[in-house]
């Protein structure tokens, strides 16, 4: 078995409706979404969406997708954001979509999602259920703003999203390798 893990940086991600948000910025360290109050109902879920290079046929094998990891930040007090008044917790992201291409592979619905995770840790880091990839994986998140603070304080960040992709099989150089050593003892 063969793993391997395709990342991409958070300046990937595009909004699907870039009415909601005061302001969109890629940085050098992510994409930073200032949500806007005053575009939406509060229960309305804010969607974005991060392509994920993804490998398709090696040595005939297609891979297996076995995993995400979002690093993301919603605390307005965490590093790179500024100005903020200590907030935490208002900005959460509320449901993950694991799409291959047009269809839907699996749908998380996360327990607080929320603060800062920018490097991989137990919070940011999903099992996907192993399904077999067909086109091209791309990740969708839902978040969600706790409407009683202040809106300067809404704030995602998105710094990379990284899928891991599994090849059940070893790839036909590692065989053929395998091969020449037997028939030159």
């Amino acid at each position: 078995m063969t793993l391997t893990t395709m990342w991409t940086h958070g300046n990937s991600l595009v909004v699907e409706d870039p009415g909601e948000y005061e302001y969109i910025r890629h940085r050098a360290y992510g994409t930073l979404l200032k949500y806007n109050a005053g575009t939406s109902s509060l229960d309305d879920l804010r969607v974005c969406h991060i392509p994920i290079p993804t490998p398709q046929t090696v040595d005939g094998a297609s891979p297996v997708i076995a995993k995400i990891t979002v690093l993301f930040q919603t605390d307005a007090n965490a590093p790179f954001v500024a100005p903020s008044q200590g907030i935490e917790g208002i900005v959460q992201i509320e449901k993950i979509d694991v799409w291959d291409g047009p269809t839907l592979v699996t749908t998380f619905r996360p327990n607080d999602w929320r603060g800062s995770h920018l490097s991989p840790d137990g919070v940011n880091q999903l099992a996907v259920p192993p399904t077999q990839v067909h086109t091209g994986i791309g990740v969708s998140l839902f978040c969600s703003v706790d409407g009683d603070e202040d809106a300067s304080e809404w704030f995602l960040i998105v710094a990379g999203v990284a899928a891991d992709f599994v090849y059940p099989n070893p790839p036909l150089v590692g065989r053929q390798f395998e091969t020449e050593r037997v028939k030159g003892r």
